[in-house]
């Protein structure tokens, strides 16, 4: 199982960066994926929710890439998603202004 993690870089060489660093970690190109600046919005919308991100979030993350920022989505292995955060954070992401909303169980579980 893999969750994805989502974050915006305002350029494409902090992302760069960060991916260089996530390689190192061992995620392979298949996990990682980079959205670029420079598509229509909807086929903004279409690359980040192919991630695995709800798609209300990927509308959201759209609108930071439109204005510039780089969205780099990780698969992350199970159990490593706080890693790949901060690995990702330490190359200075942007704050996307809102929660991501993410998976919740259900009350009860």
């Amino acid at each position: 199982m893999v969750s994805p993690v989502v974050r915006l870089f305002a350029t494409a060489q902090k992302a760069a960066d960060a991916i260089g660093e996530l390689k190192k970690s061992g995620y392979v190109d298949s996990q990682i994926k980079v959205v670029h600046p420079g598509a229509d919005n909807e086929a903004t919308v279409k690359a980040i929710a192919a991630g695995n991100v709800l798609t209300a979030d990927a509308v959201r993350y759209a609108e930071h890439v439109k204005a510039g920022c780089t969205a780099v989505i990780v698969d992350a292995d199970f159990g490593r998603g706080a890693e790949v955060r901060l690995l990702l954070d330490h190359y200075g992401t942007m704050d996307p202004g809102f929660e991501e909303k993410g998976f919740e169980l259900p009350p009860g579980w």
